[in-house]
């Protein structure tokens, strides 16, 4: 997994993380209105971007459940845009913005 591009080490470590192949990916997408194929998520895994739309940064967060600076950040740096440290976001940033924790369990972790 260290080979791949920022956008494609992303996609591979939510899909190990949740269990999830590439047809669930597209299954999540069109669950939330988008279509994008299990083809389309290979293709974004295995091949650097050269543009993508700020809709799908949204969407790609959403399906993969994660927030959307850190696709758009690995999507930037698959398109080999070096982006200075203090740009990413801290673990307080990213336990604040998660959608997967409740307000209880985000106060107990900051």
């Amino acid at each position: 997994m260290n080979d791949m591009h920022s956008l494609g080490r992303l996609i591979a470590s939510a899909q190990e993380r949740n269990g999830w192949s590439l047809r669930d990916l597209a299954a999540r997408a069109e669950r939330a209105g988008y279509d994008m194929s299990h083809t389309s998520f290979a293709r974004l895994k295995s091949t650097p971007v050269t543009s993508i739309k700020g809709e799908n940064i949204t969407m790609l967060a959403l399906v993969l459940k994660v927030p959307v600076a850190h696709v758009a950040t690995a999507a930037l740096e698959s398109m080999g845009v070096e982006l200075d440290s203090a740009l990413h976001p801290s673990v307080l940033d990213v336990v604040q913005e998660s959608p997967d924790l409740s307000t209880y369990d985000q106060e107990l972790l900051t």
